[in-house]
């Protein structure tokens, strides 16, 4: 096994870009996964206005917009809503 200088635990979105990063900034890691198979659901059902930033900062975002529905406010729960809009961002969505 080759050595490593990071240890990236699960290989979700998170994971994996954090690992991508750490690479392309020469950094020896490594992902550890526990499951050995694809699961039928996902946890990660939107993409977030800070994730759509990192992905613009790769160049990313743009595919990303084209395949998505954008949503501009949320109700979390019964008679609250979140306008998203306000969000400082360039993607306030």
């Amino acid at each position: 096994m080759n050595s490593a200088d990071v240890i990236v635990v699960g290989a979700g979105p998170t994971g994996l870009a954090l690992a991508c990063e750490l690479a392309l900034a020469g950094v020896r890691c490594r992902v550890l996964e526990r499951r050995a198979e694809e699961p039928n659901i996902t946890r990660a059902f939107a993409v977030h206005a800070r994730t759509l930033e990192l992905l613009d900062a790769r160049g990313m975002a743009d595919d990303v917009l084209l395949r998505g529905v954008r949503i501009d406010s949320v109700a979390p729960v019964p008679g609250a809503s979140l306008e998203l809009e306000i969000l400082d961002s360039r993607y306030p969505m």
